[in-house]
């Protein structure tokens, strides 16, 4: 049904008489959610919190739909077509869209898009009775053009979750009309990563709101209730009509996946990672997209760290990163994956919850980070994030997460967090049941970007799921118009201004409306607030009438000292004839505004006046302590009714003090509890922020700590504070804060013991003291157990396999029994999953309040909820379905009842009734008690005449009471009658109504699928691999400290003396200069960024790669860590040495060489110039590779499809590089950012003409890489010819030229003869010393037949070392298994055992693994040398790459190849090195080697 107005029809004509991208925006409209990179913060809508707070703001109008079951969960959306009203546009789960007049609320138009999907067939109660259109939809603001998704059933279909199908359309507005091409059917679709699995939209959830990149439509989904046989997908669907969808990315996919991928919709083996996000959007961020998963069921990672960038199969639990190309496909380029996220899959603490918010990189970030981004999940733990590198899986100190910081919330989170980016920059979160919180950005010592408690509300959300995003707006940036919005399932909505004052958030007053519908934000037109709620409704807010005067605001007084006074005029212009200014009044006492400065008369409409407002300090009475202070001021006037009868203006102002004053927030830091789960953390943390508050320079004159008996202990370099805390950052005695600078503090706690903690440590300055009160718990984990009440009042524990039944109840009564969820353990415990029964008999009586999720249960305390069957005649069995948070995983309690009804008529023996409940009619006689009573009785049979017209008992159309008893039914309205057959005949009918309803068997089973390792056994296998690495550090550190690098560090600059004059002999230091001018970099030719950064890095990065393959003549640091190339320094950028005070991230501190500072460059000039490009080239020479020209991708798929990576720091040397590490022939660069490797193009790629290729590479300026679908292609030049090979490998000396090998090494004391004696050594990769002479000898084997000799020493961890041999010229002779920086043989090792015993799929041992190039790991059953002879290499040369997981440092100098490296663990690993590798074998078998390419022979490796 449509519904027109005149402005519908107008507007419908206008826009077929309107050009195809022609803008109609107006720039108050919100046309998808929030902003793109869901930051939360909107500065577009005129909302200033002086009149939002007012009286004057009130309910404008409201919607309510004329169905009380219409379900409004896709956010509204606000535009304005060019000429037209404002419009706002709803989606509901009824699939019907409207659009309203935003001003009015009359209805223009509405649709139905298709009959919605029954959530009966969703097997969940989260969204009850239709889904249709859930995510929220988004408006192509050129086109005029709404896409949204919208769930049905296939054609011809109307019921069944198989039938269920998505389609994406996209409509006219605001006539609502198609676009021709669309809809688009999405189901079928087959994922691009994993072509076994395909969309199946009777199992999927569309509920993230839509984003657009490079002119395609980007959904995400998840499931219902995390049931099913689902993965998650992202989708992209082309907006140009007929093309349809271009890509679907499955988060889990093969390998890693649960593979073959089952058909069964209800066996729950799909890999699961649902994106669901409580319904908040993708961040978008240019062709970059964001999002976080939920549970699932690969563990691809298992527990062995990984790089982000490199490719990962079961994105479970992860934030990720993915870029959509101009072709709309979708490719993985980064992810981060939380240490413990077995351990949150198995507890259902989905980290997806909550969605991400990407925050303004122009305040938000500092060392280490230029984009950050923040999210948390059911787990109630915040990770703050480097955007642009995500942290991957276990990439921290210590194997820990690599984030920026992580905050416990002590509450879970279900929708995501908010952002302000002005007066300091602050993050906002609510957790369920929990108050509002803002946390403000400072930094530490080191410049690293820190968030710490600012302020909290006295609000506290509902204390059940359904809280939504948070969201921020401003009146168009001024400074103290910073509003927060919260939507509330209790509360509506709520409001608070968005600066904290004295540690609180300060609420604002606002009109009362219904509880909001789950997961919403509240969406902003022009000055007016829209939000959807409960009660099927719309509400509009807003001031109805026009401002009478306009005043200028916010009133700044800037800096007022403690114990002064100051004064500022406020200027105000009449907007209307005013027949009197009544008074003013201020809402802070500290503020005084005197009634005599107002006019006294009439002011004219035009007129303008002025008067002064006072901030007065010096009044003892009145406490303000030092700090921004905000207030507002109020004038009242007199006016016709169309305007305000007042006009609020902010009043600001910063107190100080006179001299230094220190300040501290929050003066009492809780860490919150330290649960002691198998996979507790190294401790909590927390930060403070010290700040000068003062007019002065503040200098720190102690530190020391007490454990409350106020016997202080002066703080030392181990900043231990007692009782489990200490200090990890801070100032230090005698350092100084500026006036207004404040520094954030890092804090830590680790204890193991059960119990409460907490310390104080005190601070002395010269502007006072201060103290911090530190709190923090140990837990024991929680503990669940189920207990049903009895009819005697008592409770019955309902076991390890909850299961109870109700009995016999009589039909048309009611019985009821209270399900009681108790916590024995030591912690609270999270209800993470709660699916309660929702059958038409069987069923929660309050499913929205009672056992919600997010409910917390604190430690040995209970939570219950009411039980009610009511069904006639029937046995009845649902689940209610539970997890908890803890250990131990999903619970499926069935719930059962046995219906019956009273046995009426002739009675068999039994004493049931002949005539029985059936939609057969039998020959039989009619009851007697039937005669006479109520409608009618027939008899007949053998069968019915027309049994087409049976109808399903579900619909209720025999519902008539029988005369002679209501409690029976006699037929209903329209001709139907109740059917009853003989119990003691046969039935002739074909179908029989299924009498009881069963229970999903695979739904009930699935808790097996989120069965992960038990933790004593994960725990066991880390500390059996702790003690092998340690137990051979001892022995091996012997060789990793008789090498020692030589400096390439000259004397000290006469410019700086933190500064060398010279580096490499050919790099002077020419001084510290600007960056970023006018966001324009200094040095913009290459970049490059690590950890480990150092002068020498940097000069030997900037040393190679300029277009001739030369050197650059510049290179400079900054933030310690970021390298930049360049042409030219301008002297005019030139700035003051001190500007330039950060260590290298590389070199200890105090050491010589500085990098930079905030946004500035130390800059050091080459003394042997380089000629300049006029322009950027396609380079020539990149390594071994040369360039061939400009070349098309394939027909279909990739030019290159061998190995690939994508970086915004991408060079064509380091494409070379990489490519270059396995012997790729070719390698290209595409797309500015994009390297692939091959062996030769695959069909359709042709050469292309050069200008094609127009794209700069993301780390060189001066540097072509390809262009979109266009790549820069190299080929790699003949590799010289290897070593003569002369003979085979000696079968029988093998053991004495290892002992001679090791020999070298260690004193002849030290190496035993035999084979046990030796395991601890040979044990580790120390085959390459094999032969010291590099001599051959003849095999004692014919060459038919090749074998090892077999292990000779003892198994690390099951596995035998054999030596050292060449790889294939192509690829490689295993297959692959992963590759990070952390590979040593001990953990390549622990990982595929693990493996093996790793449920739902254990994969076996491979029979062989080896180690190649530092970091690689290969593992299989059988070789494959593409055919070439096995090569057995000897030698010094021989696999001498150290292992990436044994050293520390690696730096550009050195006699290593290069590289020089220094060890942590004291050991001396190898693994491999180019194209050689280190091989071990789990059998004690002799190696059988393929020999078609001739007998194994020995070569000394060169």
């Amino acid at each position: 049904m449509r519904v027109h107005s005149f402005w519908g029809v107008a507007s419908a004509l206008l826009s077929a008489l309107l050009p195809l991208g022609v803008s109609a925006l107006a720039s108050t409209d919100s046309f998808r959610d929030a902003d793109a990179p869901q930051s939360g913060y909107l500065a577009n809508h005129n909302l200033d919190p002086n009149i939002v707070g007012s009286a004057s703001f009130k309910t404008l109008w409201t919607f309510t739909s004329p169905d009380s079951k219409e379900l409004f969960l896709a956010k509204p959306l606000i535009y304005t077509p060019n000429g037209g009203p404002e419009l706002v546009i709803t989606s509901s789960e009824k699939n019907i869209v409207r659009v309203f007049d935003s001003k009015t609320g009359t209805i223009l138009n509405q649709r139905v898009l298709q009959p919605p999907f029954a959530s009966a067939d969703s097997n969940c109660g989260d969204i009850p009775t239709w889904i249709g259109i859930t995510g929220t939809p988004i408006i192509d603001t050129n086109t005029d053009t709404i896409y949204l998704f919208s769930k049905g059933y296939k054609d011809g279909t109307t019921s069944g979750t198989a039938n269920g199908v998505y389609k994406m359309y996209a409509l006219r507005l605001p006539s609502l009309e198609d676009v021709n091409g669309f809809p688009v059917v999405i189901d079928g679709t087959r994922a691009d990563n994993d072509p076994a699995r395909y969309f199946v939209g009777g199992v999927a959830l569309q509920r993230p709101a839509l984003t657009e990149v490079n002119g395609h439509i980007v959904a995400a989904f998840g499931s219902h209730c995390g049931r099913w046989n689902y993965t998650g997908y992202l989708l992209s669907v082309s907006k140009t009509p007929g093309v349809g969808v271009v890509s679907l990315f499955a988060t889990e996919s093969a390998p890693g996946a649960p593979s073959p991928q089952p058909l069964e919709l209800a066996t729950q083996k799909g890999g699961k990672a649902g994106i669901w996000q409580s319904g908040m959007g993708l961040p978008t961020l240019g062709n970059r997209v964001y999002f976080v998963t939920g549970n699932g069921q690969g563990h691809a990672n298992g527990n062995v760290p990984a790089s982000g960038r490199l490719p990962m199969s079961t994105l479970d639990e992860c934030v990720s990163s993915v870029e959509i190309g101009s072709n709309g496909k979708i490719s993985l380029v980064d992810y981060f994956q939380p240490y413990d996220y077995i351990s949150l899959d198995a507890g259902d603490r989905d980290l997806g919850s909550s969605g991400l918010c990407v925050l303004d990189a122009s305040v938000f970030k500092g060392i280490g980070a230029n984009r950050i981004a923040v999210t948390a999940g059911k787990e109630g733990r915040t990770y703050v994030l480097n955007a642009d590198n995500l942290g991957g899986f276990r990439q921290g100190q210590d194997g820990r997460d690599a984030v920026i910081q992580t905050i416990e919330l002590g509450g879970s989170v279900f929708g995501g967090f908010g952002s302000y980016p002005n007066e300091g920059g602050y993050i906002y979160v609510t957790t369920v049941g929990g108050s509002t919180k803002a946390f403000r950005l400072g930094h530490d010592a080191n410049g690293v970007p820190v968030f710490s408690l600012a302020g909290t509300s006295d609000f506290v959300s509902a204390g059940r799921v359904g809280g939504g995003q948070m969201t921020v707006t401003s009146d168009n940036g001024k400074p103290g118009t910073g509003i927060v919005w919260v939507s509330d399932v209790n509360s509506g909505l709520v409001a608070f201004r968005a600066v904290p004052q004295d540690g609180k958030l300060v609420r604002l007053s606002l009109p009362t409306v219904p509880g909001a519908n789950k997961f919403q934000r509240p969406v902003f037109g022009d000055g007016r607030v829209f939000i959807q709620t409960t009660t099927n409704r719309l509400y509009c807010l807003g001031s109805p009438v026009a401002a009478a005067l306009t005043c200028t605001g916010p009133v700044e007084f800037g800096d007022v000292a403690l114990g002064s006074a100051s004064t500022a005029t406020v200027s105000c212009t009449a907007n209307t004839a005013i027949t009197a200014v009544n008074g003013c009044s201020v809402a802070n006492p500290s503020f005084l505004c005197s009634n005599a400065s107002l006019p006294s008369g009439p002011v004219a409409a035009g007129a303008s006046f002025t008067f002064d407002v006072a901030w007065d300090l010096t009044d003892p009475t009145v406490s303000v302590v030092p700090g921004f202070l905000s207030s507002s001021l109020t004038i009242s006037v007199g006016v016709s009714a169309d305007y305000a009868s007042s006009a609020v203006v902010s009043l600001e102002g910063n107190a100080v003090n006179e001299g230094p004053y220190l300040s501290t927030s929050p003066t009492e830091v809780t860490f919150g509890r330290l649960v002691l789960r198998g996979d507790t953390t190294d401790g909590l943390s927390a930060t403070a922020v010290l700040q000068n508050a003062g007019n002065s320079t503040l200098t720190f004159t102690g530190f020391a700590w007490h454990g409350g008996d106020l016997v202080y202990t002066n703080l030392t370099a181990s900043g231990e504070l007692g009782n489990g805390f200490s200090l990890t950052s801070s100032p230090v005695v005698g350092s100084t804060l500026m006036p207004g600078q404040s520094i954030s503090v890092r804090l830590g706690f680790h204890e193991k013991i059960p119990g409460p903690y907490s310390t104080q440590l005190a601070i002395w300055s010269d502007g006072g003291p201060t103290t911090l009160t530190l709190t923090a718990s140990v837990n024991d984990p929680p503990a669940v157990t189920f207990e049903i009440s009895s009819p005697t009042g008592g409770w019955t524990p309902l076991g390890s396999s909850p299961e109870f039944s109700f009995g016999d109840v009589t039909a048309s009564e009611s019985v009821q029994a209270q399900l009681r969820v108790c916590n024995t353990g030591g912690s609270a415990l999270t209800i993470t999953i709660s699916k309660p029964p929702a059958t038409a008999q069987l069923l929660a009586t309050n499913p929205t309040h009672d056992l919600t999720e997010g409910q917390q249960i604190e430690a040995n305390t209970v939570l219950a909820a009411p039980r009610q069957p009511n069904h006639p005649k029937e046995s009845l069995s649902a689940l209610w379905t539970i997890t908890t948070g803890d250990a131990s995983g999903l619970h499926n309690i069935v719930l059962g009842a046995t219906v019956v009804t009273k046995q009426v008529g002739p009675l068999l023996a039994d004493g049931t009734a002949r005539y029985q409940w059936g939609r057969n009619l039998i020959n039989q006689q009619c009851q007697d008690l039937c005669l006479g009573k109520g409608y009618k009785c027939w008899c007949g049979g053998p069968t019915i005449k027309h049994p087409n017209t049976y109808k399903a008992d579900s619909l209720n159309l025999c519902t008539f009471d029988c005369s002679g008893d209501s409690l029976q039914a006699c037929g209903g309205d329209g001709g139907h009658m109740t059917f009853l057959r003989s119990s003691s005949a046969s039935s002739s009918s074909t179908a029989t109504r299924s009498s009881s309803t069963v229970p999903n068997k695979g739904i009930s089973s699935s808790s097996t699928t989120l069965t992960v390792l038990p933790v004593s056994s994960t725990m066991s296998s880390n500390a059996h691999l702790s003690s092998t690495t340690s137990s051979l550090s001892t022995i091996l550190s012997m060789t990793s400290t008789a090498q020692s690098a030589p400096t390439s560090i000259s004397t000290v600059s006469p410019l700086n003396p933190n500064q060398p004059d010279l580096v490499t002999g050919k790099w002077r230091y020419v001084g510290c200069f600007k960056d970023l001018v006018d966001s324009v970099r200094t040095l913009n030719a290459a970049s490059t960024a690590s950890d480990d950064m150092t002068l020498d890095k940097c000069a030997g990065f900037c040393s190679t790669g300029a277009w001739n393959g030369g050197a650059y003549n510049y290179f400079g640091l900054i933030y310690s860590r970021e390298c930049f190339c360049g042409w030219t320094a301008l002297d005019s950028l030139t700035v003051a040495e001190a500007d330039c005070p950060n260590t290298c991230a590389g070199l200890p501190t105090g050491a010589l060489g500085r990098c930079g500072g905030r946004q500035r460059l130390s800059v050091f000039a080459n003394t042997v110039p380089n000629q300049a490009p006029d322009a950027p080239a396609h380079v020539a020479q990149a390594g071994g590779y040369s360039w061939l020209g400009c070349y098309t991708e394939a027909t279909t798929g990739r030019a290159l499809s061998g190995k690939s990576y994508a970086s915004g720091a991408l060079t064509v040397d380091s494409c070379a590089a990489f490519c270059a590490g396995e012997a790729w022939t070719l390698m290209g660069v595409e797309y500015g950012r994009e390297c692939y490797c091959g062996k030769a193009t695959n069909a359709g790629s042709v050469l292309a003409p050069t200008s094609e290729c127009s794209m700069l590479c993301k780390g060189s300026q001066l540097q072509f890489c390809g262009a979109g679908g266009r790549l820069d292609l190299y080929t790699l030049a003949p590799l010289a010819a290897g070593p003569t090979i002369s003979s085979a490998l000696s079968v029988s000396s093998a053991p004495t030229s290892l002992s001679a090998g090791v020999s070298e090494i260690f004193p002849s004391s030290q190496v035993s003869s035999t084979a046990s004696s030796m395991s601890a050594i040979i044990s580790s990769p120390l085959g390459p010393e094999s032969s010291s002479t590099g001599t051959t000898t003849t095999s004692l084997l014919t060459t038919s037949a090749y074998t090892s000799s077999g292990p000779f020493a003892t198994a690390t961890d099951g596995y035998f070392y054999i030596g050292c041999f060449r790889d294939t010229s192509s690829g490689h002779a295993l297959p692959h298994l992963f590759s990070n920086n952390s590979v040593t043989p001990e953990l390549a090792i622990s990982y595929v055992n693990s493996r093996a015993v790793s449920p739902p799929s254990p994969t076996p041992q491979p029979s062989f693994l080896f180690l190649e190039y530092h970091h690689e790991v290969y593992g299989g059953s059988a070789f494959d040398f593409k055919g070439s002879a096995v090569t057995s290499l000897v030698g010094t040369k021989a696999c001498r790459d150290h292992c990436y997981g044994s050293v520390r440092i690696v730096t550009t100098t050195g006699t290593d190849g290069g590289v020089s490296m220094s060890t942590t663990t004291g050991t001396a690993n190898y693994c491999g090195g180019a194209g050689m590798f280190d091989l071990y074998a789990l059998s004690t078998r002799a190696v059988e080697f393929p020999t078609t390419g001739g007998p194994v022979v020995t070569a000394t490796a060169a």
